[in-house]
């Protein structure tokens, strides 16, 4: 086998997931194209390559970081083809939708379905009646998510492993975690009352119309809630397109996509490429879960929100229960992983039990793939909100309440990121979140 130069392969691989990361954010944007670094960089992203990366010695540093490196840009560009078709049926063809009266993609059609105009009732039906909408129209891109899904696993062997979960997961028993966190907060959800899925949305959502968030998500008004001190000192921030405002919950997402952009700007630039950025991201998933967790703490409510009373004790119960909603649909992707990489049918029969496990409520199975997208990173997603509980406990123990602002704080946080990123764990220990999210249900 030929000499195979890591420093080197390190550099393509810098260049490829930037053009990857970049098309990607087109993508989602609608703009279905293929990819010319995929070409360009055939050679280093494919089986071959991957086999002499694995060739290389055990205590080689850069040899397990390359390899998750070439395999998920190498899957990528062997399945750029599913990738096109299904963004081309979210984002692109157009569904002539007659309750509409107008033509819409079905990310559109999703989009409206999550936030309907008007009073609660109103919101209510008029979401039940757009997701009925999507069950009728979203075959194609469900058959198209399936598709992918199987081409995963058959690249995954084709590259000489048993399942994508040998690279991919952070934790061995990712499936038996996010089921037993199901059961642990089902108690927890069935209080809330959610009669319908559209119920079910609506409280996840968090729609209030105080809820003390800035009038608009973007990059800057997130920053400065939580910009203190030196946290974001000389750090250029991207964290990409930010959610739409549906309700407090699309702030969460946007404070966690900015925590893991604060992640990436602060990861060190004098090391390997592959050492100081993992493609799965459990440790930009976990500061960024960090930083949607600070929307449960008191301090920083009264402080950065300026809410205080009732209206302090109303957003603090109204955020559990998003994050409630958030980390039980996040189990629920990770519950779909292995269905959906072995046949349809086993897919849509885990979609309908589990998704009903998750909602409490029946779900058609034809909501699969639209209402439930699945990702590569579900289970670091999953996990790292429990990680990022965890860690809070932690700093909140050595730096009191404000420990977002302290300068020891913020010291021990810039110092994690010249770290290498951990990408796979032992344990994980969901007590933090349970006890973080029952606090406030009350």
């Amino acid at each position: 086998m030929e000499y195979l130069d890591p420093l080197r392969l390190d550099r393509t691989l810098f260049r490829a997931a930037t053009e990857w990361v970049r098309w990607s954010r087109r993508l989602r944007a609608g703009q279905v194209a293929p990819l010319g670094a995929f070409e360009l960089h055939r050679s280093s992203l494919g089986s071959r390559c991957f086999a002499q990366v694995q060739e290389q010695h055990e205590a080689d540093p850069l040899r397990v970081p390359l390899a998750r490196w070439v395999f998920r840009l190498a899957e990528a560009r062997i399945n750029q083809g599913a990738l096109l078709e299904q963004a081309a049926f979210l984002r692109v063809a157009l569904l002539k939708v007659q309750s509409e009266k107008e033509e819409l993609t079905l990310a559109a059609l999703k989009q409206r379905a999550l936030g309907p105009p008007g009073a609660l009732e109103e919101r209510l039906g008029r979401r039940s009646a757009l997701l009925d909408t999507i069950t009728r129209y979203g075959d194609d891109y469900r058959r198209a998510t399936a598709t992918l899904w199987q081409r995963r696993l058959e690249v995954a062997k084709r590259l000489g492993l048993e399942s994508p979960d040998e690279i991919e997961l952070p934790i061995a028993t990712s499936r038996a975690l996010a089921r037993a966190w199901l059961e642990r907060t089902n108690d927890a959800w069935a209080s809330l009352g959610a009669d319908s899925l559209s119920r079910a949305i609506e409280l996840g959502l968090d729609v209030r119309d105080e809820h003390g968030w800035p009038a608009r998500i973007n990059a800057d008004s997130l920053r400065r809630l939580v910009d203190e001190g030196d946290l974001f000192r000389s750090l250029s921030l991207d964290p990409g397109p930010l959610p739409q405002a549906l309700g407090g919950a699309s702030f969460l997402r946007a404070m966690a996509r900015v925590g893991a952009a604060w992640h990436d700007a602060a990861s060190p630039k004098d090391q390997p490429f592959v050492v100081s950025f993992d493609p799965y991201g459990l440790r930009r998933r976990t500061a960024g879960a960090r930083f949607a967790l600070l929307a449960l703490s008191p301090s920083f409510v009264k402080r950065r929100l300026e809410l205080s009373g009732p209206r302090l004790g109303q957003h603090l119960r109204c955020t559990a229960v998003s994050l409630l909603c958030e980390t039980r649909v996040a189990a629920l992707r990770v519950l779909l992983r292995e269905p959906a990489m072995h046949s349809t049918p086993r897919l849509l029969q885990a979609f309908e039990e589990d998704a009903r496990l998750t909602y409490g409520v029946s779900i058609d199975p034809r909501l699969c793939g639209s209402l439930i997208e699945l990702h590569p990173d579900d289970a670091q997603r999953f996990i790292g909100s429990a990680l990022a509980a965890q860690e809070i406990e932690e700093l909140r123990d050595a730096h009191d309440e404000d420990w977002f602002r302290n300068p020891r704080g913020i010291d021990q946080l810039r110092a994690e990121t010249a770290r290498p990123p951990v990408t796979k764990v032992d344990h994980v220990d969901f007590d933090p979140l349970f006890s973080a999210l029952v606090e406030h249900l009350g």
